[in-house]
């Protein structure tokens, strides 16, 4: 029997690491009988992680609370010792990392080596706009090159950045993509009561960026056209103090209970998410029968077929554009109904628990 390693800097028992993406992934592989699936929480040393905790937090304190001081990344090296040391004791015959901490280990180990990814580090950093240092960037972005230069398998959940990982990373290992999944599927779970004739939702856990505001202003429109539209906002607060009876923040939610709940009393996913790797909210929804409507940026279009499980939108467009195309699918009943049975179907089809374990196991060990 194949052993294979799952290298983690979290701890597995923690759902909400990496929005659960790690315990979820982690979760599927042990369902594959004919492996045996292992992991390993790798953590630096204590005393090099306490002072780098502390010289961060005084800088914080002293300079500005968002100031970036890049000595996280220093963490790296202690944890591929430990992870080294760890794999020399047991023997296995692959390791799998979603984290770009493990790109050192990457190089050293002489088994089949499976790099889960979203993105490429090198166009991620302007893409999402993230503020780094210049150290935080070298780092991050040679250990993601040991990564991708040394795995003999890359799995990517999405197409977007293929080009960039082409170009500036690697360009024989093979690319084999596959679609997040969701951990819940509609197990005919009570809806909550919605008072709406059409019930639009988003799930998302950042205001801005994910495009609530936006939301806010398709419902205005649709309700000034005519439209009994609602909109139940979950995963973040009300942060504009938005008074509006037809826009409900519900803030956090039990993602195992709550969120089905949601789902089934949806009409539809409205997602205007500025910029997007691989967003997973979509194949929620999906799998409950909700289309879904997004801005066609990043990793969105590998989870939305237009005109298949959802439309998409072009980027720049205002709220009009998203109101224009939600009031034409409640004008077109038989279109929404043909959109709601299709995004199910896709869902079990392309982005279900079965179909990652398939590519896997044509991926990775395959005969």
């Amino acid at each position: 029997m194949k052993r294979i390693l799952y290298l983690s800097t979290f701890k597995f028992g923690d759902i909400g690491a990496f929005s659960g993406t790690n315990r979820r992934i982690f979760d599927a592989l042990k369902e594959l009988k004919e492996y045996q699936i292992e992991y390993y929480q790798a953590r630096p040393n204590p005393l090099i992680r306490f002072f780098i905790r502390l010289i961060g937090w005084l800088s914080r304190k002293l300079l500005h609370k968002d100031f970036q001081t890049g000595l996280e990344e220093r963490y790296y090296p202690s944890i591929c010792r430990r992870t080294m040391r760890y794999l020399k004791r047991h023997d296995f015959d692959a390791i799998l990392c979603w984290q770009v901490a493990f790109g050192f280990v990457f190089a050293k180990f002489s088994g089949i080596k499976v790099f889960l990814s979203d993105a490429s580090y090198h166009q991620e950093v302007d893409y999402l706009r993230w503020k780094v240092t210049k150290r935080q960037f070298k780092l991050n972005n040679e250990c993601q090159k040991l990564l991708f230069c040394h795995a003999t398998h890359i799995l990517m959940s999405n197409h977007f950045f293929d080009q960039d990982i082409r170009d500036y990373y690697v360009s024989k290992t093979p690319l084999t993509h596959f679609r997040f999944f969701p951990s819940f599927t509609d197990c005919e779970r009570q809806a909550l009561e919605t008072r709406f004739a059409f019930c639009l939702v988003i799930v998302c856990t950042n205001y801005y960026d994910k495009g609530v505001p936006i939301a806010i202003q398709v419902v205005n429109i649709l309700r000034k056209r005519g439209y009994d539209v609602g909109l139940y906002i979950a995963g973040v607060d009300n942060v504009e103090n938005v008074e509006d009876n037809s826009v409900i923040f519900l803030g956090r939610v039990n993602y195992q209970n709550d969120l089905p709940k949601l789902y089934r009393s949806a009409n539809l996913l409205i997602l205007p998410t500025l910029f997007d790797c691989s967003p997973l909210v979509i194949p929620e929804a999906l799998s409950f029968g909700v289309p879904a409507v997004a801005y066609a940026t990043g990793g969105v279009p590998d989870y939305i077929v237009d005109g298949v499980t959802g439309r998409l939108v072009c980027e720049g467009s205002g709220p009009d554009a998203f109101a224009d195309i939600i009031g034409a699918l409640i004008d077109d009943k038989p279109l929404y109904l043909e959109l709601r049975k299709n995004a199910k179907e896709w869902q079990e089809k392309y982005a279900s628990k079965k179909a990652f374990l398939d590519i896997f196991r044509n991926t990775v060990f395959r005969r």
